[in-house]
């Protein structure tokens, strides 16, 4: 074993229960990517505990935003990730206002368990959408750019965290 992870499970062993308890609830990390074969006009998303990987994970709001938007959030707000003041292009949350459990997700249809806060606007070529969602704890984002071709690329988390910190850095 690591002397790094020896001296920290002994220490987690005589810290309090509150400790252990913190640790254990960190909110995990969810993925959300671009399904092969999305197009403009049917654009899908696969979520996952894995990148990859899908599976069932417990949303309770999904929205998609334009790339302007968010970028405007974030030049006024750093270090914000996720406001409901952004305007949508299209945002559902939880009917009850408990996780629906779910694994795929395509723009402006609404899944069972879920109600429409904004209807889905039209998606134009040539713009960047962040789709992201939020689950019982944690979420997870992805940055699609349609191209003015109408084909679609998903932005790499490197290529997703160089746009976060172009914006932070301001108008060159």
């Amino acid at each position: 074993m690591k002397p790094f992870l020896r001296i920290f499970l002994s220490a987690l062993k005589r810290s309090s229960p509150s400790v252990a308890v913190f640790l254990a609830s960190c909110s995990p990390l969810y993925h959300l990517w671009l399904l092969p074969g999305s197009t403009l006009q049917h654009l899908a998303f696969a979520l996952g505990e894995r990148q990859g990987k899908e599976s069932k994970v417990p949303v309770v709001q999904f929205e998609v935003v334009t790339c302007a938007e968010r970028e405007t959030t974030v030049r006024a707000r750093p270090g914000t990730r996720w406001i409901d003041d952004e305007r949508p292009s299209w945002r559902i949350r939880a009917a009850a206002d408990s996780p629906v459990f779910i694994s795929r997700i395509t723009y402006g249809q609404v899944p069972v368990g879920f109600r429409t806060l904004s209807s889905a606007d039209a998606l134009a070529q040539g713009s960047c959408y962040f789709a992201r969602f939020r689950a019982r704890a944690g979420g997870g984002e992805a940055v699609v750019v349609i191209n003015p071709d109408g084909s679609l690329r998903q932005l790499t988390k490197d290529q997703t965290a160089a746009l976060y910190d172009s914006w932070r850095q301001g108008p060159s």
